[in-house]
């Protein structure tokens, strides 16, 4: 309360409380009616009181603000340690095992001799037309097609039947010819071309040439000599004798084959080969895909809008 012009006024309490409150912290207050500060005293307090309450929000804005501070500080901690133990995890698991390596990829077959064919034809070396040549060194050599014809002697044809053992067909196969015994070939297309090979000696008889239980082999030992050859050389053609690729025939046409007496044996006849064929793939081409289906029609264009009135006006007059 103050005194004005002789009167007791009342001021606030709950200002006055709080200014002694600060000013005097924790001390017991004189009893209220005794206290009577002046008018200007109030006037102070009123004007202080405001600051200190500003002063307080702004210590309270202070200290959210750093608390916030705070929290955002752990929340990058937080995420800090999670990324390390992500890491870690991936670092520990284990790595997936390497996928196992692909199966070699088989080698094509050999093409099968389906319409390759050859045919021996005979003559006695004394009765040779000049034009047939019969010596070591024209060997493998293509000769003239009347060679291969009458008056020679003609043999059975050689085809892929002779090379048929047990439903498979073969490439590298024993055949039998009347003068010689049996002997053992090679049949197929070598190059894309038509080939027919001689004097293919396996190895375990080729230091027996020309003698007994030896090449030309005998029944049994024949049996087991049949193969799957891609090329003569796979075959062991001409090798034995040295002659190598001489008894390999290519092509189609007459060519001078082996004989006995070329290595010094007492026989007279002179062979030719005839070969005849194509290597011409027999596979027919897997059909083409289905052709895609045609696309929908398109839908009818939409009629033309009319044009827009955009200068054009009306106008009524009525009487």
């Amino acid at each position: 309360m103050q005194r004005q012009h002789g009167r007791m006024h009342l001021i606030p309490l709950s200002a006055t409380a709080a200014l002694l409150w600060v000013l005097i912290p924790n001390q017991p207050f004189l009893a209220l009616d005794a206290f009577w500060p002046s008018a200007s005293t109030c006037s102070v307090l009123l004007t202080i009181l405001p600051t200190m309450s500003r002063s307080t929000e702004a210590a309270r804005h202070r200290q959210q603000h750093h608390r916030h501070r705070q929290q955002r500080q752990q929340h990058r901690l937080h995420r800090q340690q999670h990324r390390r133990h992500r890491r870690q995890r991936l670092a520990c698991v284990p790595a997936a095992p390497a996928a196992p390596p692909a199966p070699p990829v088989a080698p094509p077959a050999p093409p099968a001799p389906s319409g390759v064919t050859a045919t021996y034809f005979t003559m006695d070396i004394n009765s040779l037309p000049a034009e047939c040549p019969s010596s070591l060194a024209d060997l493998g050599k293509k000769v003239p097609d009347a060679c291969c014809a009458a008056p020679f002697v003609e043999a059975p044809v050689t085809d892929v039947s002779d090379f048929t053992n047990d439903g498979k067909v073969y490439t590298c196969a024993p055949l039998t010819l009347p003068a010689l015994g049996i002997i053992r070939s090679f049949l197929g297309c070598a190059d894309a071309q038509p080939t027919y090979a001689e004097a293919c000696v396996p190895d375990a008889v080729a230091p027996l040439l020309f003698q007994p239980n030896g090449y030309p082999m005998n029944q049994s030992y024949a049996a087991t000599t049949w193969q799957d050859a891609s090329d003569p050389t796979e075959c062991n053609c001409g090798v034995a004798l040295g002659v190598n690729s001489k008894s390999t025939f290519s092509g189609t046409g007459c060519f001078l084959a082996l004989g006995l007496y070329m290595f010094g044996v007492a026989d007279n006849t002179t062979y030719y080969v005839k070969v005849d064929g194509s290597c011409e793939a027999s596979a027919a081409a897997p059909p083409a895909p289905p052709a895609a289906p045609a696309a929908p029609p398109a839908p009818p264009a939409a009629p033309p809008a009319p044009p827009a009135a955009t200068g054009v006006t009306a106008t009524y007059f009525t009487m």
